[in-house]
């Protein structure tokens, strides 16, 4: 019996090398590693909030589409930009796998839901006025953002390997593809052209996904992944 209550008292020692840590330490320290990645994820979300108001032009009268053919008339920067916090929910994928990753698409959303919410209701003077969509639009865009992630964060998992530019290239396209399904076909559903506007954005999406390949391979040997992920 004084052999079973050492061992059972073994991992209770707070000076044991070889004691589990607990789910708070845990918890503590998962949302500790998320702060910088929250951060990035948050600030790409503003800056493409921003760039709301820039018309992306590369795309007017395209030879074999005709002068008509004027996206910039509704595509701008903004549905450019707002494919970066799908580059940074890979890098979290890549460093800390799946868990993370969704933790962190939650927290990120979570965070500018609540900035926005607290616009609204100016629940501090100091926060500007939100001139944005009604609530219950930023909440839909969120949820939208969250299913592309959590689809996306599944791929990076069942992806990687040898081949270093598989998960974050198929990651990107498949939350890229969700959140542009729900965005057009759900939240603008009777809205003029959406189908096609649904292509253009899905298209330029796509584009930046390969771009984004290249900040992903030179980001590789700074942000690598822990263990039990084989390296990749």
């Amino acid at each position: 019996m004084a052999k079973q209550h050492h061992r059972m008292g073994e991992y209770s020692h707070p000076s044991d090398p070889h004691a589990r840590p607990t789910l708070a330490f845990r918890a503590l320290t998962g949302l500790f590693s998320l702060l910088l990645p929250v951060a990035a994820y948050v600030a790409i979300a503003a800056a493409a909030w921003e760039a709301r108001s820039m018309p992306l032009t590369w795309l007017d009268g395209l030879p074999g589409l005709g002068q008509g053919f004027q996206p910039s008339t509704w595509l701008t920067y903004g549905h450019l930009y707002i494919t970066g916090v799908f580059f940074v929910n890979n890098l979290v994928s890549r460093r800390y796998g799946l868990g993370h990753a969704l933790w962190h698409a939650v927290l990120s959303l979570g965070v500018i839901v609540a900035y926005v919410l607290a616009s609204m209701g100016q629940i501090d003077p100091r926060l500007p006025p939100w001139t944005g969509p009604s609530p219950d639009m930023v909440i839909a865009t969120a949820v939208a953002l969250l299913a592309a992630h959590s689809f996306g964060a599944l791929l990076f998992d069942r992806t990687r390997g040898v081949l270093w530019w598989a998960a974050p290239l198929y990651s990107t396209i498949g939350a890229a593809l969700v959140y542009c399904a729900i965005a057009y076909g759900v939240l603008q559903t009777g809205g003029d052209a959406w189908t096609s506007q649904l292509a253009i954005d899905l298209g330029i999406k796509v584009i930046a996904a390969f771009a984004l390949l290249i900040p992903y391979f030179l980001l590789r040997p700074v942000i690598r992944p822990m263990q039990g992920f084989g390296g990749y």
